[in-house]
């Protein structure tokens, strides 16, 4: 069991360019106490790794596993991990505990292509987990992500990245230990190489055209929350950006949604917030109609404007304990 567990993140560059990697077996700690050494700890094997990954799910950016060891359609292998993100995309996960090259791109390509030609199959699978949220998946346009996890990844994985159609996301972890605290190195790696121009669907504009036609009944109320919360970022001067979606806009910072509006059927309207648990429970003013343990989620149903004002002070205290 892991205790005082800290992840350091490096994200992508607007380059092409690539972070090098860290010391082959140590990392340096500094801080206001003091600096420390500390040694890099191997994962024992797979199961190990992907039990670590099913318990951190802010480790991979909110993406919540669902399944182990699925077995594809077509018979032919089987992902390690499949998961639901924070933007209700599917994703399929291949793990390596080792050095990663290219024959494991063509692997995961298999697996993704099985789920983009049998999307009632994954749904199956996904509401035999019953879990929270899945009901909000838009079957009818799936988006699937496909992302391999290693310790390190070869050259000319890297290299070859651009030759495929397909987006793969890498993502290079480790473990480094002490008697006192562990620490995971999260690096999501880029190509060596721009990516070559390719041809891809039309993305679907969500405006609000978009939701006054999907959703007429809620629509305008929709958008006078997601107004109002914008408001009141501006006001207060957050680091957060709106990101709109099929059926809710989150409110986010460079990673993590921190808080948002979502449709909840054609009829009703809901407000998700990411907080914990206790915090949301001794908000006695406007208790919680329900709780994701999963993603640490608070929900509110939303009857007015003012439900989002009484709110505030448990929106912000949720903003700086993520921002902290």
């Amino acid at each position: 069991m892991y205790y005082n567990i800290r992840i350091f993140y490096i994200f992508r560059m607007a380059s092409s360019q690539f972070l090098p990697e860290l010391p082959e077996a140590y990392v340096f700690v500094n801080r206001m106490e003091g600096h420390k050494l500390m040694k890099e700890k191997p994962f024992l094997n797979e199961a190990e790794f992907e039990d670590t990954i099913c318990k951190l799910p802010d480790m991979l950016k909110e993406i919540f596993c669902l399944k182990r060891q699925v077995r594809g359609g077509n018979k032919m292998g089987r992902p390690d991990l499949m998961g639901i993100d924070a933007e209700k995309n599917i994703c399929i996960i291949e793990m390596k505990n080792v050095e990663v090259d290219t024959k494991v791109i063509a692997q995961i390509l298999g697996y993704a292509t099985w789920a983009e030609m049998d999307p009632n199959g994954i749904k199956i699978l996904f509401e035999d987990e019953k879990v929270e949220g899945i009901e909000d998946v838009d079957w009818d346009n799936l988006k699937i992500r496909t992302i391999i996890i290693a310790p390190s990844f070869a050259k000319s994985t890297l290299e070859n990245l651009h030759n495929i159609n397909n987006e793969v996301e890498l993502f290079v972890v480790k473990r480094f230990q002490d008697e006192d605290e562990t620490i995971f190195y999260v690096h999501q790696m880029e190509p060596l190489v721009e990516h070559k121009v390719k041809i891809v669907k039309a993305a679907i504009l969500h405006d609000d055209n978009y939701y006054k036609e999907k959703y007429p009944d809620t629509a305008e109320s929709f958008l006078t929350y997601v107004s109002q919360i914008q408001s009141f970022i501006k006001e207060k001067k957050w680091e957060l950006v709106s990101s709109f979606n099929g059926d809710h806009c989150s409110f986010k910072n460079s990673y993590l949604n921190i808080f948002g509006v979502q449709f909840s059927g054609r009829k009703d309207l809901t407000f998700f917030l990411r907080i914990n648990k206790k915090s949301a429970m001794d908000f006695t003013l406007l208790p919680p109609d329900s709780y994701n343990q999963k993603s640490h989620e608070a929900v509110y149903t939303l009857h007015s404007a003012a439900d989002l004002v009484t709110l505030m002070p448990l929106i912000e205290l949720a903003y700086k304990k993520e921002m902290k």
